[in-house]
């Protein structure tokens, strides 16, 4: 009898630039980096124009063409190509067309302002080149080439570009221009007068934001000639420029055109200028003569592969200034003495791996017509790569989205941030715990004006997700898990299938400490909850799953890569063999995720030569950290030219662990937050400028900031690390600080303890340590703090020092009870939920009363409710009903409260669960009445409908129908609610299991209907296959045939494995019905499926039909069947079942053989027989072959077989009795006494 399960439920708790080759399904086929040395060896003279260029670097003057700003904006010609479009008449067009094609951009600039007017092409222009398109690109622009510019030029910079992308970058790198000038407000002689003067000089006109001084531009042929026409001021200043300063052409094609005839009427004899420009293989003697006779050397790199200029500019920083080099530079952190920015999401050291399927998902996110305003989430633990996969996905969006990632100010302005943009938008918020309640009404503000807006906006969150009760590194699970119902099969000796029969809906499991925490935040300040769920994409976020081994491996190459990146090597850097090691220690470490930070981490150390065998988790963090504290160490004593440095060291490694926890800290914030360590930095840096400076100078700030460690769960780990070492002043001292930032420390510290609690764990005194009342804590974190150590008290394993956090937190509500009062309510929750039955009711009580005292405050009354529902499921049922009164009492006194009302739903199922006869019925009814009390809630109703499911399995057909009434009633009120339809469904194929043929007929054309209604639940679909499978049993051979043709049907529109074997089970059936040649045409179709599933469970009914099969045949048929059946055996070795089959089949197969076939059946009987010595059916069947072969045999040959028989029925009784009762049957068979 096959029958369905679902268990008792209780409510629980680099700059490396790449060249990425990609097929046309966008899979990334390779990675190629565009060394340095290959650029150099491209052309003989690179390395020299190189070395000219680096000797006179301080000397340059960077002229920037429109090629550093292609990532975000168009060439000249596109650019031309786009306003053509504007032309609505053909000939007009072809004619602009004609003109692009034949290179005269500039006639064709003329025709375009002579068809649209100055007015109508000035404001093309200026969107064409606006400051969106950049902000569009912001988080790719520290990978171009155009970013090096600020780090290596300070003075006079050239551009022809109309974009603002130069004051971008040089403003990012807080190196803003002190004058930006262009035509029509001439500067430039005063730049060429005073070197260090730094300024920009945009020589054809500027676009500011989305405005542009029209008259000032240089576009068409008649501002060419009006700007560059004989004497004009621009020629004076150009030429002057030209003929006393060296400049170095970046993005500029250099081909013929006016600003290239100024070069050339300027050339100084021994003054050359320089040039970094792509050219084919063939025309690079040509490129250097034509280059050369306007004075330009040129470092040549291949067509096409403008990566070349980032690559160069930054050799030149390397070499001129390293220090700086390895601050901006992830790859250059790799080295030794390097940081680990790394492995920051957007290094893009290593391409994406995988993530194939997911890409997909935020695609159809990002299309989805559910309405202009939807939002979804990316959630995962910590180093799983959600970061990572929002960047790529990103910078992969369709034409006409843009892109903005929310950055902290941004929080402070949320409907400002939206009316800012008026496309398609894709916004992106990364750290959501930070901001949850801020987010959650303007979310719902951006839902109820979406009216107000024509272009879809599609907010992505993407945030770390917590487990609950699960190993440490565990995958999370959603709060409310249903499992899949359990399939158990029961053979019978017919051999004949029976009737699918599925089992009681679980009990609900334990309430946890939280739901989710984000997500309650998130609602918290919202008005309508349920509209703002409506518009999330889908009800389940997208939970990153573990990456492939193959992905995996991948990621493990291309970082070896990576970190081997200044040496010429070609092929592997990891050998198959290493690569299979690595990966089974990254399986071994972080077996639930294998995380992609992890894979890093391993390569890492292996390619640095570290003996990783014996390798845990907490060793590959110590090694990470130990990395870093080195390379700390390391600088400084560089930079202070001392061995001596172990106290300005220490002080160095308590700032970066403040810096990391606060997410960062501007220098100037320093000496208030932290006086004495500022003192012991000041009193050991007395030869540098100042304090500041020394920090900057070892590379512990950056742009006037104190830098955090990250990844985060590697600055996390470090912090937790030290804090362990240090002493109780020295933690309560650094907790105090951390805590006058309540915001980032509670995201901090609570990361910590989800991530490394189990440290904690293995020392309480550590919690002891972090958590005590002796901590000063500013006023601001008052409302923060209890929180935090809420979550504590979830992640302490230990119920007596939960109980002292609980402690805490009772002195925090008689202290500051507006702040803590329902924290210390949860943590009472959270501790009882750790005790056993007999404390658990006592702390139950202390929140009783302390509900009691403040029936105002609700979240007290819920955290009471969760916690009589446990307390519930660890009691007798008297006991149990004494709990769910207390709820139910509860539930009266806070009507309005669903969610205490759904608790106590949850409380009245579970009870029914063990209940029988009337207190079950009554508890049914109770559900009734709740549900008619409470019709729009959901959860209430899929309690009463897993009730109705249940009862009516131990009803007869009448009753059983009676309550499938009612589950039709409430499905057809809820159709949304899957859970409703499912036990509707499967309370339908128990049901014909009770029916005759008419009415199991009858039964299963509703499940029919109710597929047709639903037709995307695929498991609807498996239960109307099952309900068939049921009509089956009770049809004649005809009935099964056309029953067995409607699940092929099904099958081949499904191919799903639980119909497959659905399927072969009526196949089974079919085939004791039916000759020897109709079972040959089941067995070939079962071994079909069995080929494309080869499952266990039809493996099994494979098994079936080949023993029915040759029971049919004749000897030399029965030999072919028990070949077959000996190949499914050996495939299925754990598999008892088809063992006892084969064994069945061996001894029919002996009663058709002469002397000879049967000692040799009876010797593959003793095979099994040994290889399942503890199988009684097995043993009594080599019994039976001993019988048979007896039988047939004389003298001392029979003498021998039957000692051997005699020797088995005494060794066990069970099989002396199975054999008994075979040869009591034969002789009743046989007549015989």
């Amino acid at each position: 009898m096959l029958n369905y399960s679902v268990t008792r439920q209780t409510i629980g708790y680099s700059i490396i630039y790449k060249v990425v080759k990609q097929c046309k399904n966008k899979k990334v086929a390779m990675c190629l980096v565009y060394s340095f040395e290959e650029i150099m060896d491209y052309h003989p003279d690179n390395k020299y124009v190189y070395s000219e260029i680096k000797e006179n670097l301080p000397n340059l003057v960077p002229f920037a063409g429109a090629g550093l700003t292609q990532f975000a904006y168009s060439s000249w010609k596109q650019a031309l190509i786009e306003l053509a479009g504007k032309i609505t008449n053909r000939n007009h067009f072809r004619q602009i067309e004609n003109l692009i094609k034949n290179g005269y951009y500039l006639s064709a600039a003329q025709r375009l302002e002579d068809l649209r007017t100055p007015s109508n092409l000035a404001r093309d222009i200026a969107n064409l080149f606006s400051s969106d398109h950049l902000a569009d690109k912001k988080s790719i622009i520290s990978k171009q080439a155009v970013y090096m510019l600020p780090w290596l030029f300070h003075g006079l910079v050239l551009t022809t570009n109309f974009d603002e992308t130069l004051e971008t970058v040089y403003g990012e790198c807080d190196c803003l221009f002190e004058t930006v000038s262009h035509p029509g407000h001439p500067v430039l002689e005063q730049f060429i007068r005073n070197p260090k003067h730094h300024g920009l000089f945009k020589m054809h006109g500027t676009v500011i934001g989305n405005l542009i001084e029209y008259e000032n531009i240089v576009f068409t042929s008649a501002q060419y000639d009006r700007h560059y026409g004989k004497d004009s001021p621009l020629i004076h200043d150009l030429k002057a420029c030209f003929g006393k300063r060296i400049m170095l052409f970046l993005g500029c094609s250099l081909e013929k055109d006016r600003t290239m005839d100024i070069l050339h009427d300027s050339i100084i004899q021994g003054v050359n200028h320089y040039a970094v420009i792509g050219c084919q293989e063939s025309e690079k003697d040509e490129k250097v003569r034509r280059l050369g006779e306007k004075n330009i050397r040129a470092i040549l790199y291949k067509q096409g592969r403008h990566e070349a200029v980032r690559v160069i500019l930054e050799h030149l920083l390397e070499e001129t200034n390293p220090d700086l080099y390895q601050k901006i530079n992830p790859v250059a952190a790799m080295k030794p003495g390097g940081s680990f920015e790394q492995f920051s999401y957007n290094a893009e050291i290593v391409p994406l791996s995988g993530r194939k399927k997911e890409m997909s998902e935020l695609n159809s996110f990002l299309r989805t017509s559910g309405g202009l305003f939807q939002w979804w989430a990316i959630v995962g633990p910590g180093g799983c790569g959600k970061s990572r996969l929002a960047y790529e996905f990103q910078n992969q969006l369709p034409p006409g989205w843009i892109v903005h990632r929310l950055k902290r100010n941004d929080y402070k302005n949320l409907n400002g941030v939206a009316e800012r943009f008026t496309q398609k938008t894709l916004l992106i918020a990364d750290y959501v715990q930070e901001h949850a309640r801020e987010l959650g009404e303007w979310m719902e503000s951006l839902n109820e004006n979406e009216q107000l807006r024509s272009q879809p906006i599609r907010l992505l969150l993407v945030e770390r997700d917590t487990d609950r009760g699960l190993e440490d590194f565990l995958c999370p699970v959603v709060d409310y898990v249903q499992e899949h119902a359990a399939e158990i099969v029961k053979w019978m000796e017919s051999l004949s299938e029976q009737p699918v029969q599925l089992l009681p809906a679980a009990r609900e499991a334990d309430r946890g400490p939280e739901d989710s925490a984000r997500t309650k935040q998130l609602y918290s300040n919202v008005r309508n909850e349920m509209k703002l769920k409506e518009v999330c994409y889908r009800e389940s976020f997208l939970k990153l799953s573990p990456l492939s081994d193959e992905n995996l491996m991948d990621i493990m190459e291309n970082y070896a890569r990576a970190l081997q990146w200044d040496k010429k090597k070609s092929g592997k850097v990891l050998e198959d063999q290493t690569r299979q090691i690595l990966l089974q220690k990254l399986k071994m470490i972080d077996p639930y995720l294998c995380r992609p930070l992890y894979a890093m981490f391993l390569t890492e150390a292996y390619i640095q030569c570290k003996d990783i065998e014996q390798w845990k988790r907490n060793d590959m963090l110590n090694y990470v950290i130990s990395e870093e504290g080195k390379r700390i160490k390391f600088s400084i004593k560089n930079v202070m030219c001392t061995d001596t440095v172990e106290k300005i060291y220490n002080a160095c490694i308590y700032l970066k662990c403040a810096a990391t926890a606060l997410q960062g800290i501007p220098v100037e914030n320093l000496q208030e937050l932290f006086p004495d360590i500022w003192k012991i930095i000041k009193d050991k840096s007395e030869d540098f400028e100042s304090p500041e400076d020394f920090l900057y100078q070892t590379g512990l700030t950056f742009k006037d900031k104190l830098t955090a460690l990250r990844p985060d769960v590697v600055g996390e780990y470090f912090v937790c690390r030290w804090l362990f070492e240090q002493n109780e002043k020295t933690i309560h001292d650094f907790v105090s600080v951390i805590w006058k930032e309540p915001v980032p420390a509670i995201i901090f510290f609570d990361r910590l303890i989800c991530n490394f609690g189990h440290l904690l764990n293995e020392n309480p005194e550590h919690w002891d340590r972090l958590y005590s009342d002796r901590i000063l804590l500013p006023e601001n974190a008052l409302k923060y703090y209890p929180q935090h150590v809420l979550n504590a008290a979830y992640y302490c394993n230990s119920a007596v020092q939960c109980e002292k956090l609980v402690c805490l937190l009772e002195i925090f509500a008689n202290k500051y009870p507006d702040d803590s009062k329902i924290a210390f309510a949860g943590g009472l929750f959270n501790l009882s939920n750790k005790q056993d039955r007999r404390y658990a009711e006592s702390t139950i009580e202390r929140l009783e009363k302390f509900s009691a005292d403040n029936p105002d405050v609700i979240e007290i009354a819920v955290e009471l409710a969760k916690a009589l529902f446990n307390l519930s499921n660890k009691q007798d049922i008297l006991s149990a009903e004494g709990s769910i009164a207390r709820l139910e009492k509860l539930c009266a006194n806070y009507p309005d409260v669903t969610e205490i009302v759904i608790l106590f739903a949850k409380g009245l199922f579970n009870l029914s669960c063990e209940q029988d006869g009337q207190d079950e019925e009554r508890n049914i009814t109770r559900l009734e009445k709740l549900c008619a009390r409470y019709p729009n809630v959901t959860e209430i109703a899929a309690e009463f409908a897993k009730g109705l499911y249940n009862h009516s399995i131990k009803q007869d057909e009448r009753g059983a129908e009676r309550s499938i009434g009612y589950l039709e009633k409430l499905c057809a009120a809820h159709p949304g609610v899957i859970e409703i339809v499912v036990h509707f469904a499967k309370a339908l194929v128990n049901l014909s299991n009770k029916q005759d043929m008419q009415g199991a007929g009858q039964t299963v054309r509703r499940l029919e209907k109710l597929c047709t209604e639903h037709s995307d639940m695929a498991e609807l679909e498996i239960l109307f296959a099952k309900g068939l499978y049921n009509l089956s049993i009770r049809q004649d051979t005809q009935g099964v045939k056309r029953t067995a043709k409607c699940l092929k049907k099904l099958y081949i529109k499904r191919s799903d494995a639980e119909i497959a074997a659905v399927f072969a089970g009526v196949m089974v059936n079919l085939s004791s019905k039916q000759d020897e040649q109709g079972a040959e045409r089941i067995a070939r179709c079962l071994k079909k499926l069995y080929a494309e599933h080869s499952n266990t469970e039809i493996a099994v009914k494979f098994a079936k039909v080949l023993f029915n099969l040759s029971i049919r045949q004749d000897r030399q048929g029965v030999e072919r069947t028990t070949e077959c059946l000996e190949k499914l055996c050996a495939e299925h070795p754990d598999v008892i079942e088809i063992a006892v089959l084969f064994a069945k089949m061996l001894v029919n197969l002996s009663c058709k053989q002469d002397e000879q076939g049967v000692e040799r059946t009876v010797r593959s009987l003793e095979k099994l027989y040994k290889a399942y010595s503890e199988v009684t059916e097995i043993q009594a069947e080599f019994a039976k072959g001993l019988f048979n072969l007896s039988g047939i045999q004389n003298g001392q040959a029979e003498e021998r077989t039957m000692e051997r028989l005699r020797m088995i029925l005494m060794q066990n009784q069970n099989v002396y009795s199975c054999f008994n009762m075979a040869i009591q049957k034969l002789l009743s068979e046989n007549q015989c006494e």
